[in-house]
């Protein structure tokens, strides 16, 4: 089976990175990189079908001998591989990161979520709010770390930030300082 990632992936410079997998004859699963090929024209269901055909080509890989192939859901990528007629797996990464998008922008989900970025831009500007929370921490016997901020692009961060939040906030109360809790939400 073939993995085709999507382009790019942070780089200025668009590229296509093909990637072998299989299973040896021992049953241990195989994983090579073959090739990552630059992508300077129009990102075509023709161009990428090329550009997989030139890979192939060059490791003297039989187009018949391929049993599916790992995408994204771009238009362009599934069209590319209805060309070839080689059958195509849609990633579960791409798929679950679309659901769980989906399931961030929810109402009441964004509200949680923008009264925890609050607090914890709150405690991002303020040494002495770290201060306490640190002193409270060691008071209570708890592991001691900091609330973690998310990045939009990758929901993963966004599980670490209220996972942070809740071992951070909801194990205690503190006089000093103000803290919301889930049950709030």
């Amino acid at each position: 089976m073939l993995q085709l990632p999507t382009f790019g992936r942070g780089s200025c410079d668009p590229y296509i990175t093909v990637t072998l997998h299989f299973i040896d004859y021992e049953w241990n699963l195989k994983s090579f990189c073959l090739d990552t090929v630059p992508m300077y024209d129009d990102h075509t269901g023709q161009n990428i079908s090329d550009a997989l055909l030139d890979v192939l080509e060059n490791w003297e890989l039989k187009q018949d001998k391929v049993v599916a192939i790992t995408t994204d859901n771009g238009a362009n990528v599934v069209a590319a591989l209805r060309n070839l007629g080689v059958a195509r797996i849609s990633c579960f990464g791409h798929n679950l990161d679309l659901a769980i998008k989906k399931a961030l922008i929810v109402p009441r989900v964004k509200q949680a979520l923008a009264r925890c970025h609050a607090l914890v831009e709150l405690f991002h500007r303020s040494w002495k709010k770290n201060r306490d929370l640190r002193e409270k921490q060691e008071e209570l016997g708890l592991k001691q770390h900091k609330l973690m901020g998310d990045v939009p692009t990758r929901w993963g961060s966004t599980y670490v930030m209220v996972q942070e939040y809740s071992s951070c906030i909801l194990d205690y109360h503190c006089d000093t300082l103000v803290y919301i809790t889930l049950f709030a939400w």
